[in-house]
């Protein structure tokens, strides 16, 4: 994967590199199935042509980026995406130089997308998609690996990504059905139970279920009222709370309760108890 980071002549515009200010990362998860992840915010930067042997989907959160591709000139914006097959050449440039563009992309190997059909080659049917869910998707996804979610957690979130991506394919066909029966969805919180702090992938639940991961989420959802993921991150906040409660530090509650660090857990304490972890402790020390 060649990303240019050097000045560049784009869209009739030479650009240099880098403002000052500008910064970019790309991370790649291993434990979901290689996703790699750019993450730039940009106001100068140009990209030269280049391609990827993976599959591609850009999207910015602020701002407006003009991509050329073999197909043609995109403008992406917020709430848009621009889908390229692997091989596809093209470069990007801000569509103002005096605004900031906040640069989402997501390379997604092939086995990634063959999630969505057993095809050997399968294919975007368009550049550019203007589709809210999926770019809502893929911004619930990158901010999920951005605060280092759980494994379930990231798992869930790229599995609601693909659903939203398979009209976009062409030839993919994903999993409908009935509701399952409760015993299949019961051995599923039955496992998380006693799994509660292990990284869990979703496609072990599936297999627990008996289900594609797909009619699991939906299934489980409809059934709890959660997602897998926010089950097991609640089974967490109730060990967590006890343990503070029991007098333990923050730091080595968020390492036994299975959290990434202490402000994986504080960030979680507050969204699922309304606390901190440093407020229940206070309150419980009180005689």
């Amino acid at each position: 994967m060649n990303l240019c980071c050097e000045a560049a002549s784009v869209s009739g515009k030479t650009l240099s590199g880098r403002a000052p200010g500008e910064h970019a990362a790309l991370a790649r998860w291993d434990d979901l199935d290689g996703l790699e992840v750019l993450t730039g915010d940009f106001r100068r930067h140009a990209f030269l042509p280049h391609w990827h042997d993976t599959y591609m989907l850009a999207t910015v959160e602020r701002g407006g980026v003009r991509l050329r591709h073999e197909a043609g000139l995109a403008e992406i914006v917020p709430g848009s995406t621009v889908l390229l097959n692997p091989g596809d050449v093209h470069d990007a440039v801000g569509i103002s130089e005096a605004e900031r563009w906040h640069y989402r992309v997501f390379f997604l190997p092939r086995t990634i997308l063959n999630l969505v059909s057993e095809r050997e080659r399968l294919a975007f049917r368009h550049a550019v998609s203007s589709e809210a869910s999926l770019w809502r998707r893929l911004i619930a996804l990158h901010r999920t690996l951005e605060e280092q979610g759980t494994l379930l957690e990231r798992s869930t979130a790229l599995t609601g990504l693909i659903e939203s991506l398979a009209p976009e394919v062409s030839g993919a066909a994903l999993e409908t059905g009935e509701i399952s029966p409760s015993v299949a969805l019961d051995r599923v919180r039955q496992y998380l139970e006693a799994h509660w702090m292990d990284a869990v992938p979703l496609e072990d639940l599936g297999a627990v279920a008996g289900l594609s991961r797909f009619h699991l989420l939906r299934s489980f959802r409809r059934q709890y009222g959660l997602a897998p993921h926010a089950f097991q991150l609640q089974l967490r906040v109730q060990r967590a709370k006890q343990m503070l409660f029991e007098g333990a530090a923050a730091k080595d509650t968020a390492v036994e309760c299975g959290f990434f660090d202490q402000a994986h857990l504080t960030r979680t304490m507050r969204r699922y108890a309304g606390v901190t972890p440093a407020r229940v402790a206070a309150i419980s020390s009180k005689p």
